[in-house]
């Protein structure tokens, strides 16, 4: 008897076929003493745990295992390739030539160098929720984040309040090294939270974007139209020795400038876009007074001309304060603290 399940395939194809189960007839050699290699396609998310078997990044299929073994021999099980989404299990080997049913594998076959792929299924249903084949297609768009020189590989762990699609770190991103961006595709209205990490470092708990004109992440500094906007820099947050945290103060697209001064006459100081509620800065040597203002994006000049608000003259914290909060639309609405 054969049994229908699910596939998912290198390609993304969801598909569903006739597949041979380990006790019946399937299509593979006879048994040998040589060692074969055989080439095991893991997919998008597959984990491979057993002794047997290494990265075979040369080939051009990713995630592969050059699996080294006697032909006739048991293929790896479920009890050595898992996945990294959660209730999705293991089910099988199949080969697929692109034409007609793939055949499925249960043992190595008697010939060098077969690619097999794997085949999943997800809590047992015929419908697999997987990321990448089994989001809502509508509500799937491609998301890109921008990380900083040096992090490495970027996941992204993506949520609801009721659904955790994926295991911590979550899924690795792809690279597209001719725009130096990650990007993943994943259903943004069923998981609206979203991270970005290195398994190390990572983002605040962010909001899943649902308009592409702010599908691209850059690390802290915010989300950007990465087809019509020039994608900014990752700004190093270490640079500024002070910081303003602006809050209502972001409406109508204001920017942020601040009025310094102390033993030397005053002076403009630009505050710098760290992240969508974050601006860093710096002051001349000898500053003990400042006053931030917000200006109207119609005005593009350091000046008092076309100021919305700014705040009643402040002392240059002495106590090792370095980040200014506004917290209301009155001048003296906002207070010092440590960043």
């Amino acid at each position: 008897m054969k049994k229908i399940i699910p596939l998912f395939l290198a390609c993304g194809l969801l598909v569903s076929l006739p597949f041979a189960s380990k006790g019946e007839e399937t299509n593979v050699a006879n048994a040998s003493s040589d060692l074969v290699s055989t080439y095991l396609v893991l997919t998008e998310n597959g984990l491979y745990n057993g002794e047997v078997g290494q990265d075979y990044s040369e080939l051009f299929l990713e995630n592969t295992i050059k699996y080294e073994a006697e032909a006739g021999s048991e293929l790896p099980g479920k009890d050595v390739v898992t996945n990294t989404v959660k209730g999705v299990t293991f089910n099988g080997w199949i080969n697929y030539t692109g034409e007609g049913v793939p055949t499925g594998y249960v043992t190595v076959p008697n010939k060098d160098n077969t690619i097999l792929y794997a085949s999943w299924v997800h809590d047992g249903s015929s419908t697999p929720d997987i990321p990448g084949g089994g989001d809502d297609e509508e509500n799937t768009m491609r998301v890109y984040f921008k990380a900083p020189d040096g992090f490495g590989d970027a996941n992204i762990y993506y949520w609801s309040s009721g659904e955790n699609p994926v295991e911590w770190p979550g899924v690795k991103m792809n690279l597209d090294s001719e725009l130096n961006l990650w990007y993943y595709d994943y259903d943004t209205t069923r998981y609206p939270n979203v991270i970005f990490n290195n398994g190390t470092d990572q983002t605040k708990d962010l909001a899943s974007p649902t308009d592409s004109n702010s599908d691209c992440y850059v690390w802290e500094n915010g989300w950007y139209n990465e087809d019509t906007e020039e994608v900014p820099p990752v700004i190093d947050a270490t640079q500024f020795d002070y910081y303003l945290v602006p809050n209502d103060w972001r409406t109508a697209n204001a920017w942020f400038s601040a009025w310094v001064w102390g033993a030397t006459e005053g002076t403009w100081v630009e505050l710098t876009k760290i992240d969508s509620n974050l601006y860093g800065f710096n002051v001349p040597q000898g500053t003990t007074n400042l006053i931030f203002v917000r200006n109207n994006p119609s005005n593009t000049t350091l000046s008092w001309d076309d100021v919305w608000n700014q705040t009643a003259d402040l002392a240059l914290p002495t106590n090792g304060a370095n980040c200014y909060t506004i917290t209301g639309w009155e001048p003296t609405d906002g207070s010092w603290s440590t960043r």
